[in-house]
Formats: structure tokens, C-alpha cells, sequence
């Protein structure tokens, strides 16, 4: 849940609990938000495949400047 919060490409983080412990565990995971660097960031996308390609650049065929 830090990791949806802090990525930008997230708009909005929907969650659900069925227990009162997944909600704390779940709330819990916001004081790990700030922890969360540009290299710990990375190294996440790269395990979970999540980095978005860069967009074409059309003018020039090539890849664009990434979001992130």
C-alpha cells in the first residue's frame, strides 16, 4: 500500500479489509510512504515489472521523456 501511495502514476488507492487487523496493517503501511526513495522505488519496479515505458516521441520516432 506505501508503494501504490507513493507512485505516481496511481490516482487513487482503493482497499478493502474484512478484518479489523487488515485495516490497522493497512493504515500501518502509511508511515512507510516517506521511506520510500527514488532507488528503493526502482528497485521495486524492476521486481514487479511495473515501470511505464516511455511514450513515442513522434516527431522524431524515438522513445520519449519517461513520466517518472
Amino acid at each position: 500500500m506505501a508503494w501504490v501511495l507513493k507512485n505516481k502514476d496511481v490516482s487513487t488507492a482503493l482497499t478493502s479489509a474484512s478484518k479489523p487487523e487488515q485495516l490497522e496493517e493497512i493504515v500501518g503501511s502509511l508511515k512507510f510512504v516517506s521511506k520510500i526513495t527514488s532507488e528503493i522505488e526502482e528497485k521495486i519496479n524492476k521486481l514487479t515489472g511495473t515501470q511505464p515505458a516511455p511514450d513515442t516521441d513522434y516527431r522524431t520516432f524515438s522513445p520519449g521523456v519517461p513520466r517518472r
